[in-house]
């Protein structure tokens, strides 16, 4: 339900366990390649803490992180950096069975405590459940990808999972390449803000990373007078001419995140 209830552009990163045991068997069981989920194997808790760093880099993007009790349990304070973060495109899923599934069974606290409160106390957008029956997860689900989060939903689960549950057949490190290639997508964003009394600062480390860049296409976002500034500087030239660099610099001076992503959304291929 909650893959095919997912927003456009979505990618999903899942807790240790069952839940990316079961997120892998079900691509596989919709002919889907895995490209758009890390699964957060044998990092309990963390799944979260990466689904975040993901969206503070990429905002473009659609980011999911399926969590469980026990693990939003281990490390429960970054709900306190997610839900203060403002992030539009964050949505955090917790699937609360009450219980540490993936490794015996043993009973959590995750129904002895509100998940929901302590995330409206982090001050989550938009807070939702414990919910069970499928319709009403239909309906917050199709909320929330629809509204600008940081969106928090607690969905209350049956503890165990079908004896034959199947494993990734890739491993960790072919996944998390996977995933990144995704991610990239031969596309390389940078956000330029040239400031002209500090337009030297820090040249040589941008030469740097634009000469390690093996994509085949860099889309540059700049303002036009960040744009005259790169291709007037003698070292950033050069790399001007040996990249396939396009430009975006339709922007003002100062852009927002909202502003650029609706140059991008405009662009065609």
């Amino acid at each position: 339900i909650i893959l095919d209830k997912s927003s456009k552009n979505s990618y999903f990163i899942s807790s240790t366990g069952k839940i990316s045991r079961e997120l892998y068997e079900i691509r596989d069981k919709k002919k889907q390649n895995h490209s758009r989920d890390f699964l957060t194997v044998g990092s309990m808790g963390f799944s979260s803490q990466i689904a975040f760093g993901i969206s503070i880099t990429r905002p473009d993007l659609n980011i999911n992180c399926l969590d469980g009790d026990g693990a939003l349990l281990m490390h429960m304070g970054g709900l306190a950096t997610i839900g203060t973060s403002k992030l539009k495109k964050y949505n955090h899923i917790v699937l609360n069975n009450g219980v540490h599934d993936s490794v015996g069974g043993q009973p959590t606290l995750g129904f002895d405590v509100s998940f929901t409160k302590i995330a409206t106390g982090c001050k989550y957008k938009n807070v939702f459940g414990p919910v069970a029956n499928k319709n009403e997860i239909i309906k917050l689900l199709e909320y929330i990808n629809s509204e600008d989060g940081p969106n928090f939903l607690e969905i209350q689960v049956s503890p165990g999972s079908r004896t034959n549950l199947g494993r990734p057949s890739s491993s960790p490190s072919e996944n998390k390449k996977l995933f990144i290639d995704k991610l990239n997508d031969n596309w390389i964003k940078m956000w330029e803000y040239y400031n002209p009394v500090k337009i030297n600062f820090g040249r040589s480390i941008r030469s740097k990373i634009f000469s390690k860049i093996n994509s085949d296409k860099i889309l540059l976002i700049c303002s036009k007078k960040g744009k005259q500034r790169f291709i007037s500087d003698k070292i950033l030239s050069k790399i001007v001419i040996e990249k396939n660099i396009i430009w975006l610099d339709q922007i003002n001076d100062t852009p927002d995140i909202q502003e650029i992503d609706n140059h991008i959304s405009n662009l065609k291929d």
